[in-house]
């Protein structure tokens, strides 16, 4: 098999760090992604040094400014608030990183084929836009770990790449890491057919 998305332990964005993926390039901002079989691990971490918010994902567009743990019914969540971490539980569909370094708010959202149809990104930008008065210019996208366009019909990539594009984001960071093509380090719902999933998670220290 053709595997031009294989994880690389030398790539110039996520650190590989045994249980989980960090990435380093947003000053005063934690981002990590748990490994296959550490969700519960790395959860459990998290809940024990600060406060976790996550959501009863529902495949939707729906986007909450958060400042309270607990666990919504939602696909995405922003917030402004030190020592929370976001949290969405993914497994090929693409966790969506945000950081608008002006204002300090950060987003994390659950891009499925789905929600990106329906503008997950975009709705994000939009609230960050209007409830905070952020400029495009302010703003970085990341994404997380997802299945390619080679190993699924959809392409999350191109399409969530595109509604940042269009609402105004320049810097747009996809390090191209496939779930399906990685099968040791992540769970693929498409490859595999698991209830398992991966931890995705973002905290404003």
């Amino acid at each position: 098999m053709n595997t031009p998305h294989k994880f690389n332990k030398d790539n110039s964005y996520w650190k590989f760090k045994d249980k989980y993926l960090e990435f380093e390039k947003w000053g005063g901002v934690e981002v990590i992604v748990s490994l296959r079989g550490y969700k519960k691990e790395i959860k459990d971490s998290l809940e024990s040094k600060a406060k976790l918010i996550t959501g009863k994902q529902v495949h939707g567009n729906k986007v909450l400014v958060v400042s309270e743990p607990g666990e919504y019914e939602c696909d995405g969540f922003i917030t402004n608030k030190t020592g929370i971490y976001l949290g969405v539980s993914t497994a090929d569909c693409m966790p969506v990183f945000i950081y608008e370094k002006r204002n300090k708010i950060i987003s994390l959202l659950h891009a499925g084929r789905k929600g990106t149809q329906e503008g997950i990104l975009a709705e994000a930008l939009r609230i960050l836009k209007q409830d905070f008065n952020s400029d495009a210019k302010d703003i970085s996208v990341l994404f997380g770990p997802a299945i390619c366009p080679l190993c699924y019909e959809y392409d999350l990539w191109e399409n969530n790449y595109q509604q940042a594009k269009d609402m105004g984001v320049t810097d747009i960071i996809n390090p191209e890491v496939c779930t399906a093509e990685n099968l040791d380090m992540f769970y693929s719902y498409r490859k595999e057919r698991t209830p398992e999933r991966m931890l995705s998670a973002i905290c404003l220290k």
